[in-house]
């Protein structure tokens, strides 16, 4: 699903497309994480935020 916009992404997300959700956690989860890291100072606290994050994301 690399050739997707992240616009295509959502509106399959919402369609409750397994693959795009995959697609989105590869293509943000490194950057979201290392912005979490400098915010909290605590790659344990920061790697749960992003996890919730996503949980919540595919429970939408």
């Amino acid at each position: 699903m690399e050739g997707y916009t992240d616009d295509a992404l959502v509106m399959l997300l919402k369609n409750e497309n397994n693959a795009a959700f995959v697609e989105i956690y590869n293509r943000y989860w490194a950057a979201l994480y290392t912005a979490a890291c400098k915010r909290v100072r605590s790659r344990e606290l920061a790697e749960e935020m992003i996890q919730d994050l996503f949980t919540a994301l595919l429970c939408r």
